[in-house]
C-alpha cells in the first residue's frame, strides 16, 4: 500500500496541512527546499510538526484502521470543528479521536459526544 502525503510546496504556514494530514492519518512532506529556493518553516509549524509526529508514531496503529470514520459528529454549532474517530481491532480497546479547529479562535465545551462501551 503507498502512504499518501499532503503537500503545498510555496505554502507559508503548514499548520491546516499539519490538521489535514492528522485528520486523514497521512504524511505530509513540508518542502523548505523547493527545488534549490528556501522556504523555511516557522517555528509554531515547526512545534507543530513535532507534536503531530509524536502522536502518529504513538498511534499509528489504529490510524490505519479499516474502521476508520471520518467527521464523525461533533457537539459544536460551529462548521469549524471537525473529528475522525480510528477505532482499534477486535483484540484492542483502544479508540483514538482526532479533532481539528479550522478556526483561528479557540472552542470551549463539550466537543464530542461518545457513547460508554463496557468493552472499552
Amino acid at each position: 500500500m503507498h502512504q499518501v502525503h499532503i503537500s503545498d510546496r510555496w505554502s507559508k504556514s503548514k499548520i491546516k496541512y499539519l490538521q489535514m494530514a492528522l485528520f486523514n492519518g497521512v504524511g505530509i512532506e513540508t518542502w523548505e527546499n523547493v527545488w534549490g529556493i528556501w522556504n523555511q518553516m516557522t517555528d509554531r509549524d515547526c512545534q507543530a510538526t513535532k507534536m503531530v509526529a509524536n502522536i502518529m508514531r504513538e498511534f499509528a496503529p489504529l490510524l490505519t484502521s479499516d474502521l476508520w470514520t471520518p467527521f464523525y459528529k461533533t457537539e459544536q454549532d460551529t462548521n469549524l470543528i471537525f473529528a475522525s474517530q480510528w477505532p482499534g481491532t477486535a483484540n484492542t480497546s483502544l479508540t483514538l479521536w482526532t479533532l481539528i479547529n479550522r478556526s483561528d479562535k479557540d472552542s470551549n465545551g463539550s466537543q464530542l459526544e461518545v457513547k460508554h462501551n463496557d468493552n472499552h
